[in-house]
């Protein structure tokens, strides 16, 4: 896709994209890119601390640890499952990451995470 140049114009990227507007500010220079880029930075950090140390968070630690014994204490696994997943990539469409080719990856790798019984046979990722 990077070198395609009838669809994206190849490594010269797509003209016409207009420069973004913040409550009637104007993102022109590299610098303001910067600011706008660790504030946004700054917000998913936030974002994922509060997730990580809520009692959501506990949960997918359990889920981590052994999903079967949080699915025996009640916990609806799946659906923990299918928002992280969710959580995530909305967290990486912030960061322009949720393009299609991420999108398909983040799926298949989370996947395989989640159900490497099916796959891979029993392995523990975090060894």
């Amino acid at each position: 896709m990077n070198n395609w140049m009838e669809l994206t114009n190849g490594p010269l990227g797509l003209p016409g994209i207009p420069q973004p507007v913040i409550f009637g500010y104007h993102i022109t220079s590299h610098v303001d890119f910067l600011v706008l880029s660790f504030i946004f930075a700054g917000l998913v950090y936030f974002i994922i601390r509060r997730l990580t140390h809520s009692p959501f968070g506990n949960v997918l630690r359990g889920i981590r640890e052994d999903d079967l014994f949080a699915l025996s204490l009640g916990k609806n696994v799946y659906l923990y499952k299918v928002t992280i997943f969710s959580v995530a990539e909305g967290l990486a469409a912030i960061g322009g990451a949720g393009r299609l080719e991420g999108s398909i990856i983040g799926a298949l790798v989370a996947f395989m995470i989640w159900r490497p019984k099916g796959i891979l046979g029993e392995y523990n990722f975090r060894k």
